[in-house]
């Protein structure tokens, strides 16, 4: 389990946008990017909850954070567009929730649960 902040904002995000991308699969006509998103948003998922059962990849960091911020924006692209319903709600606030994990992380701003070490 993560022990560091974005870990749970990057993981819960990621499952919580995955939901969200799953519910809209239901709601209307079957886009492959939103499969190949929902794939992405589950193999992020996977190296934060199961990270030794995941082979390394090289520049991890930096593919996570283009993923979460391209499904950001596509969250935001279908808030925007009206007509949001559970789904999109759903996958723009666990996208917003894990590109915010993945931005603090790049800052360097990211910090241990369960108050200080002594």
């Amino acid at each position: 389990m993560p022990v560091m902040l974005s870990g749970w904002l990057i993981g819960v995000g990621a499952l919580i946008a995955l939901l969200g991308l799953v519910i809209g699969l239901f709601g209307g006509v079957l886009n492959p990017i939103d499969l190949i998103v929902l794939l992405l948003l589950l193999g992020i998922a996977a190296t934060v909850f199961l990270p030794s059962r995941v082979p390394d990849v090289p520049h991890l960091r930096l593919a996570i954070l283009v993923t979460l911020l391209i499904a950001f924006g596509m969250a935001l692209d279908r808030i925007g567009l009206g007509g949001a319903g559970v789904g999109e709600l759903l996958f723009f606030f666990g996208a917003a929730a894990a590109g915010i994990g993945a931005i603090i992380v790049e800052l360097g701003r990211d910090q241990p649960l369960g108050g200080p070490q002594t």
